[in-house]
């Protein structure tokens, strides 16, 4: 099911189902319309137009009245059997009453008011379900203490959405309509089956702003003073326009849709991802920064330290990090007017044969030189007596790095890329956005008045300059540790690349299957909590160097298999456990089930 195919004014359509009343089949009305869902159910409905007055226009509304059976009949809901009682017709008059008592219903605590329909065969007779990747996921939620954390956020569905994140991430982000056939064989948190109806009420009013910001809040208390945060934003792409963060640009996956940016923050140490937010599709990474912060202040808890790369980079960003006392590692440009004078020296010295034999990190594979500089920031506000200009100096260090590998294949790619913008241009190809920057900084192009192709000639300059600059870049920082220590904080942020992989293709978002914005929040929810488990187990996998012998869901795999027995006045036990699952439950900071 996709969780935003439940609405409020579409409540009534499987009462009968979420209250468990046995209806009687009948025969389909001959105006009733149908409608198929991805699980094979067919559900039968009325349709009333009607003029909408303040929007001027003329549109209709739905009102289910139950299922089809495997022979075609009408199971009728609640509403439905109840006007068939009183053997009354359906009117729009009456139709607007079934919707306010509808709507009713979420004057209720929406958890507590759905009946979720339970299996009551443990109390029957014996019972085996699968336990063992479950029993792994409960463990590291008590390490990680998301466990903790999300009852504290969420008290009353807490083990739901425990129960819904192990779904996600056992199955590698399968739709929720196949949930009911995975609780059957398997041992979840909450010992209830959630229904289609059950879910979405669950996603409309459990998973809420407060609750949500509660349970980042308290993640990000566990990891802020112990080390640096990683952040960064990428991009997922929609089906619906409906979705207001969805913004038709230039799709960073090179798809024909709109898209979504998402941020997010991952612990340097952890490698576990402590927040997200999602943003609309056309914003900036530079002018994520500034909101992050605010966020995180809104919050009430203090973040000392960031990494972030170059996108990100700007005067306004440095003083804002200075200003709110922030450790920072952040990627920049050799050609920023501060840097121009630091780099070329710099430059200079690493290319020495004589001077940079000490200056070389073997285990890093490149040169490297630290230049303390003074940097001043020149702020410009109004106030009521008029603009006033203010400087501020702060101590900063650059970190100068060179690779000689790296240089000769960024010329080596350079060179090439320039040759196809050249053929390009002269062909009157449309040129891709790289293409065009080339276009315009390295060549000179006079177009031909007679319609020949246009004459193209080299700035040979600026094709000088980026090829001296290929296999330099420079690392920015305000804290005194070492140039080779920066460099290794900062090759470290591809975990957060790494989790946004995860997010993408394990947890199957690269595009978002809803249609509403409430919809796409509660399953980026869902998402970025599995992301936890699936980060947790991703580290421990490379640290103990299992991707050499099986894949992250191959390993969810073979402990999935131990079951878990429960027999009528007997102690519960378990299904044999291998010494091989025991020694990977070892590996993942995990006591084996006894």
């Amino acid at each position: 099911m996709k969780i935003d195919s439940f609405r409020p004014k579409k409540l009534d359509r499987c009462l009968g189902r979420v209250y468990n009343i046995p209806m009687k089949p009948i025969p389909l009305p001959p105006d009733a319309k149908l409608i198929h869902k991805q699980n094979g159910d067919t559900y039968a409905y009325f349709k009333y137009p009607y003029w909408d007055k303040e929007k001027k226009y003329s549109s209709s509304n739905k009102l289910y009245i139950g299922k089809l059976d495997d022979t075609g009949l009408l199971i009728p809901n609640l509403y439905y059997k109840n006007i068939l009682s009183k053997n009354e017709v359906i009117r729009p008059k009456e139709y607007q009453n079934l919707m306010q008592r509808t709507n009713s219903l979420y004057n209720q605590d929406p958890i507590q008011s759905v009946d979720f329909i339970s299996t009551n065969e443990w109390d029957q007779g014996a019972q085996a379900k699968y336990y063992g990747a479950i029993y792994l996921l409960e463990q590291i939620a008590k390490i990680t203490g998301v466990d903790e954390d999300l009852a504290i956020a969420f008290p009353e569905s807490y083990k739901q959405l425990l129960s819904i994140a192990y779904y996600s991430i056992i199955t590698e982000g399968r739709p929720l309509y196949r949930y009911e056939s995975f609780f059957k064989n398997h041992e979840l948190p909450f010992n209830k089956n959630l229904t289609s109806p059950a879910l979405s009420l669950l996603f409309a009013h459990a998973i809420t702003e407060e609750r949500k910001a509660k349970f980042v809040q308290l993640q990000i208390i566990r990891r802020q003073d112990e080390e640096y945060l990683y952040y960064d934003t990428t991009t997922i792409s929609s089906y619906s326009e409906c979705i207001l963060s969805a913004k038709w640009v230039r799709n960073k996956n090179e798809e024909h849709l709109p898209q979504i940016n998402i941020a997010m923050l991952a612990g340097e140490k952890s490698f576990l991802p402590v927040y997200y937010r999602m943003l609309p599709g056309n914003t900036a990474d530079v002018s994520t920064l500034e909101k992050l912060i605010k966020d995180v202040e809104f919050l009430k808890v203090n973040i000392t330290k960031f990494i972030l790369d170059r996108g990100f980079f700007s005067a306004k960003n440095l003083y804002l990090l200075y200003e709110k006392n922030i450790d920072f590692i952040i990627a920049a440009k050799r050609n920023l007017k501060f840097l121009e004078s630091y780099t070329k020296k710099a430059q200079q010295i690493l290319l020495s044969n004589e001077t940079n034999i000490d200056r070389f990190c073997d285990k890093l594979k490149v040169f490297y030189i630290t230049e303390p500089i003074k940097w001043e920031y020149k702020f410009t506000q109004r106030t009521e007596k008029g603009i006033t200009h203010e400087r501020h100096h702060y101590d900063m260090y650059i970190h100068m790095y060179y690779n000689p590998i790296r240089r000769a294949s960024e010329d080596l790619k350079f060179r090439t890329e320039l040759n196809k913008t050249i053929e390009a241009v002269k062909n009157n190809y449309t040129l891709s956005k790289e293409q065009g920057i080339i276009s315009k900084n390295y060549l000179y192009i006079t177009n031909s008045v007679d319609g020949s192709p246009p004459d193209v000639k080299l700035n040979k300059d600026t094709i000088k300059q980026r090829s001296d600059d290929c296999g330099f870049f420079v690392l920015l920082s305000n804290n005194n540790e070492s140039a080779t220590d920066t460099l290794k904080l900062y090759r470290h942020r591809d975990l957060i690349e790494k989790s946004f992989g995860n997010l993408k293709d394990r947890l199957a978002i690269r595009r978002t299957e809803v249609h509403s914005d409430d919809a796409l929040e509660s399953k980026l929810f869902i998402s970025f909590l599995s992301l936890v488990f699936i980060s947790y187990i991703d580290k421990q996998m490379k640290n103990n160097s299992l991707y050499d012998q099986m894949t992250l869901i191959e390993l969810i795999d073979n402990l999935d298999i131990i079951k878990i027995c429960k027999y009528p006045g007997k102690k519960v036990h378990f299904t044999e456990v291998t010494e091989k699952q025991r020694e990977l439950y070892r590996k993942m900071s995990v006591e084996p089930i006894a």
